[in-house]
């Protein structure tokens, strides 16, 4: 993935290539994030942006404290089928990060983008400019990412 925050807007654009082992299928999504730098954030994401989207997410956070994010994310397909929402808490120290969340659809449909039941997610700073993260059933049953500012 990447992505870059456009401060004076206080926005960030993002866009993220993705495989499904399983599957077979490759993607490439495109997500954008307002309030990047206060503690009331709105996103949204498209899935599938080359082949035709097919699924859809949205997700509000807010920092009750400068160490704890509440968070609910929602997806669901291109025919607002397999409506699955998701809350979480993330809680922060300077150079660590953990998340827990629960995910539980609201319909008979079935999005694999939000995923449902436990997830787990793990951040690790790594100096002033690096960012290491793992989760676990999150977008993808494994992820792990490394972020960096220049």
């Amino acid at each position: 993935g990447l992505a870059a925050q456009i401060s004076a807007i206080n926005l960030a654009v993002g866009l993220n290539g993705s495989h499904d082992v399983d599957a077979g299928d490759t993607g490439l999504n495109l997500g954008v994030l307002y309030g990047t730098q206060g503690p009331f954030r709105v996103g949204a994401t498209l899935f599938g942006i080359v082949e035709g989207v097919d699924a859809l997410g949205a997700g509000v956070s807010y920092d009750v404290s400068g160490n704890a994010t509440l968070a609910v994310d929602a997806s669901t397909d291109s025919d607002f089928e397999g409506l699955t929402l998701k809350p979480a808490l993330g809680v922060h120290i300077r150079e660590a990060q953990l998340s827990v969340g629960y995910g539980f659809s609201l319909d008979d449909g079935n999005t694999s983008w939000l995923g449902t039941g436990v997830s787990i997610g793990l951040g690790v700073r790594l100096g002033e400019r690096f960012h290491l993260q793992g989760y676990y059933q999150q977008l993808a049953r494994y992820y792990l990412g490394l972020s960096f500012s220049i």
